[in-house]
């Protein structure tokens, strides 16, 4: 994962052998597990959404080329902000938004 990404993702924690960066409002998380003896098992694994019904789920086995998956947690840990409608924002984080014209 590029140092920049690395550096919006701080770690949140880690559990054995399993590393875990979580989005400061909690809608998402990466996770990481560092050994892994079946090639085909998920090593990378990422969820969006309300924690306990997560929206959208990824996961990347070691097969994947590590360039693939550190293009796709940049892209969880760019700064641009996203345009979307008002009933695709969790409610409990509109409070903390402020509205921008298209």
């Amino acid at each position: 994962m590029p140092a920049a990404a690395h550096r919006r993702l701080a770690p949140h924690g880690q559990d054995g052998r399993v590393q875990y960066f979580r989005s400061p409002d909690g809608y998402g998380e990466l996770q990481h597990a560092y050994v892994r003896k079946n090639v085909a098992a998920s090593v990378w694994s990422a969820w969006g959404g309300p924690p306990d019904y997560p929206l959208r789920k990824a996961t990347f086995s070691s097969a994947v080329p590590a360039s693939l998956v550190a293009a796709f947690a940049s892209s969880l840990a760019s700064p641009v902000p996203l345009a979307r409608a008002v009933w695709n924002i969790p409610a409990d984080t509109r409070l903390h938004l402020t509205p921008q014209p298209l």
